[in-house]
């Protein structure tokens, strides 16, 4: 019985150590399998793909997608070491002479543009012609960390960029509050988010306007156009010279989509009040409610209070009336907000 169980003791142990080598065996057959796996991505081509291969731009679309470039990892040459990526633009047949390039850095395998960011790119740094399609080569350059090695390859695309719209424009004319002077026309805010979307808020008189894109040139600029909603981009002497009309001075709020060439004009209500202060111990005359110190309206705009001058360290309000604490002040929305807020309640 003894024995018995000697040599059950036995087989198990046997079992047992079959069992290990049986494992150790599917390890390395397994950890011979991954790094087969990686030698083969190791030394896959390098190799880069475009979402299309003609693009034409157009800013109405400024904030789609131009162009997609994807490209494989390519090969490290077994040296465990990371490899950076660049992207090089140039026209047709120039070798990359005059390239522009874009570091993609590591470990980063796709670029894609916008229709805005693309065509910066295409004019900034190639400057190539608006409207014009032009056939650029593009090479993807992979180089291994540490190391002057590294591999490259070529694809190519045809582009058509476009002319963007300004990026300042003026009211300029006798209804205007700076008249005819195009040294001095009245600034049109852009907008911060859409290309050639300006808007403007203020006083006009009985008059005639158009537009400026540069002080001190009255060409090129922005006419009335086929109705009174339309505009037209006035280039040529030959071009009519028809001026915005304005029967009754008042208020307006003035919109120009220069995208689409619209316009629009409404006539806009009195502001609140013709006159603000600033009061507080951060400011010169402190908490001097009977004399607090005067903020300066804008003439253009009469929605508009500025004030210019020495702020210490402390609290300011802004009054809508002198002598009376009682008024209505102009507050941020919360307590000691950031300096940068814009927010404000009347309170």
């Amino acid at each position: 019985m003894k024995n018995i169980d000697n040599i059950k003791a036995k087989g198990n142990r046997i079992m047992v150590m079959l069992l290990m080598l049986v494992a150790l065996l599917g390890a390395s057959s397994c950890k011979k399998d991954v790094r087969g796996e990686l030698k083969g991505g190791e030394q896959k081509p390098l190799a880069i793909t475009l979402s299309k291969n003609t693009v034409v731009l157009e800013e109405t679309a400024f904030a789609n997608d131009a162009v997609e470039f994807t490209w494989t990892a390519g090969t490290n040459l077994g040296t465990n070491s990371s490899i950076g990526y660049k992207l090089l633009f140039d026209k047709k047949g120039n070798g990359f002479k005059n390239a522009a390039i874009v570091d993609m850095g590591k470990a980063t395998f796709a670029k894609k543009y916008s229709v805005k960011d693309f065509n910066t790119l295409l004019l900034d740094e190639l400057h190539l012609t608006p409207g014009v399609e032009t056939a650029l080569d593009v090479r993807l350059v992979a180089t291994i960390s540490g190391s002057k090695k590294g591999d490259s390859t070529n694809t190519a695309i045809t582009v058509t960029p476009y002319q963007p719209v300004t990026t300042t424009l003026y009211l300029i004319g006798d209804a205007t509050p700076n008249g005819w002077d195009a040294g001095n026309a009245t600034p049109l805010i852009l907008s911060s988010t859409t290309p050639g979307l300006y808007t403007w808020q203020g006083r006009l008189s009985s008059g005639e306007f158009k537009f400026i894109t540069t002080l001190g040139q009255f060409s090129p600029s922005y006419n009335k156009g086929a109705t009174d909603k339309a505009l037209l981009l006035h280039t040529l002497d030959s071009q009519p010279d028809e001026k915005f009309k304005i029967a009754t001075g008042n208020l307006y709020m003035i919109t120009v989509n220069l995208l689409n060439l619209s316009i629009n004009i409404v006539e806009g209500d009195e502001p609140p009040y013709t006159a603000l202060w600033i009061v507080g111990d951060a400011t010169p005359n402190g908490w001097n409610i009977d004399a607090p110190n005067t903020m300066r309206l804008d003439r253009s705009n009469p929605f508009v209070f500025t004030y210019s001058g020495l702020l210490k360290a402390g609290d300011f309000k802004i009054p809508t009336a002198t002598g009376d604490w009682g008024t209505d002040f102009y507050m941020p929305l919360v307590n000691y907000p950031e300096i940068t807020a814009t927010g404000v309640q009347l309170v």
